[in-house]
C-alpha cells in the first residue's frame, strides 16, 4: 500500500467571481498487491488516479464538511437524498406543478437581471424576454392564486399604470442566486 497527500491553495482574481480561493487536501492509497512498483511510476499512477477521478466526479458526491450537523458519509446516499441536495434544500411547494413553478423562477431570474442596478421591473418588460407569454405573467402575478402566493414570497409587485412594477425581496435575490447556480430548477 503506497500513501500520497496532495496540498494545494490558491488564491484566485476576480475573473473567477465569487470564487476568492481554494484549498485541497487530499490523500491517496494505492493498493498494487505484490508487485513491485518503481517510486516514480507509483507518482505516475497517483496523478492518474486523480486525474480519472477529476474527469468522473460527480458534484452530489460532495458533502459540505462545514455544514451543521455534519456527519461523515458512510454509504451512497439514496435518489431522494441527492435530489434534496442538488436543490439545496429546497422543496418544491405543495399543489404548484412543477411547470409553474419554473415559470416563476424565470420571473424571479429576470427580474434579478434588469433590476441589478435597483430600478424597479415592469411585468409588461418581462413578456417574451423571459419565455413566458402575458397570461402566464397575468396569472402569476394575480392575487388570490396558489402560484401567486409562491412568487409573492420573492417578487414585490406593485401597481404602476395599466402595468405592475416588480422588485425582488432579500429572499428573492438569494433564490435567484441559487437558482443562478443551478440548484434550484429553473
Amino acid at each position: 500500500m503506497f500513501l500520497f497527500e496532495l496540498n494545494r491553495k490558491e488564491t484566485l482574481g476576480e475573473a473567477n467571481f465569487p470564487l476568492q480561493g481554494y484549498q485541497v487536501k487530499m490523500t491517496i492509497s494505492l493498493d498494487v498487491g505484490a508487485v513491485e512498483v518503481p517510486p516514480k511510476a507509483r507518482r505516475h499512477l497517483a496523478a492518474w488516479v486523480l486525474r480519472e477521478l477529476a474527469d468522473s466526479i460527480d458534484e452530489e458526491e460532495l458533502v459540505a464538511a462545514n455544514a451543521p450537523g455534519f456527519t461523515v458519509q458512510t454509504d451512497t446516499p439514496s435518489a431522494s437524498e441527492l435530489a434534496l441536495r442538488r436543490t439545496d434544500g429546497w422543496m418544491q411547494p405543495d399543489g404548484l406543478d412543477l411547470r409553474i413553478v419554473k415559470s416563476a423562477h424565470r420571473i424571479i431570474l429576470e427580474v434579478a437581471e434588469r433590476g441589478v442596478s435597483g430600478r424597479v421591473v415592469l411585468a409588461s418588460e418581462l413578456v417574451g424576454a423571459s419565455g413566458l407569454s402575458a397570461p402566464t405573467i397575468g396569472r402569476l402575478l394575480r392575487e388570490g392564486e396558489p402560484a401567486n402566493s409562491y412568487l409573492g414570497q420573492y417578487v414585490m409587485v406593485t401597481p404602476s399604470g395599466r402595468t405592475k412594477a416588480l422588485d425582488l425581496t432579500p429572499a428573492g435575490r438569494l433564490l435567484a442566486s441559487k437558482i443562478r447556480a443551478g440548484s434550484i430548477p429553473a
